[in-house]
């Protein structure tokens, strides 16, 4: 058990991820940004120029750059061991930053108000911005063709293609229209984690898995499939899940 005794400025945690140095970094409710040192944790907070002590999300540019995404603060880049941050003042959508997904283009950030593609450190404009101005988003897939999936909060999954949003919703058999986490398996298959279970899209055809079909709980919030093919499922509640397909 790693905590305060390890010098953690706070056990809420929000997100974990390793960088390619082998650093691990931990991102908190309330307690700023760590990185496991050792056997101790060194922390960041406002205090050493970070945006905002809530973090929501980790990514990692070609570049090295760590970029971190804050509920308040909007995205912090951490370069050279310094902090810059990127706000609505730069042209962010909104200073709520949910999710980080490094596409083809640029970091696509998920914000609570928005999609924003950044480029060399800024946000540029991109075809269907617009028509995604009003949507709290909390997830963000890009699969190798450039098509962008989002996961929105209580407006269903939305895909982006040739600067055109497709919705689908409960309306087209999505489990639940709170989505948390989107990912792709080998075989083209698009895997949905909402709140009222797991989907699956095929060929534009849901296939729902909820309690009733094995899963611990309904509530879905982090998918992953590992190096096997091996589709990884932590809810919210009834602990972790695997799946064969």
């Amino acid at each position: 058990h790693n905590g305060a005794a390890q010098g953690l400025s706070s056990e809420k945690i929000v997100t974990v991820h390793q960088d390619s140095d082998g650093n691990l970094w931990v991102g908190t409710y309330d307690g700023g940004l760590c990185r496991l040192e050792g056997d101790h944790f060194e922390c960041f907070t406002t205090a050493e120029g970070l945006a905002h002590d809530h973090v929501t999300s980790f990514t990692e540019d070609v570049e090295g750059n760590l970029w971190f995404g804050s509920l308040g603060g909007g995205l912090n880049r951490l370069r050279d061991a310094k902090f810059t941050a990127l706000t609505t003042a730069e042209g962010l959508a909104h200073p709520g930053v949910w999710a980080i997904r490094e596409g083809r283009r640029g970091l696509w950030i998920g914000t609570e108000s928005g999609l924003d593609l950044v480029v060399d450190g800024y946000p540029v404009d991109y075809p269907g911005r617009q028509a995604a101005a009003e949507d709290s988003l909390m997830a963000i897939y890009e699969e190798e063709d450039g098509t962008v999936w989002t996961g929105l909060y209580g407006g269903g999954l939305r895909r982006l293609s040739g600067g055109r949003w497709t919705t689908y919703t409960t309306a087209n058999d999505l489990a639940d229209d709170e989505v948390f986490c989107i990912t792709q398996d080998s075989e083209g298959a698009i895997w949905i984690g909402t709140r009222g279970g797991l989907n699956r899209l095929v060929d534009g055809q849901f296939t729902t898995f909820t309690t009733e079909d094995g899963l611990p709980q309904d509530n879905i919030k982090a998918l992953h499939i590992d190096s096997k093919g091996v589709l990884w499922v932590g809810t919210r509640g009834g602990g972790l899940a695997r799946y064969l397909y």
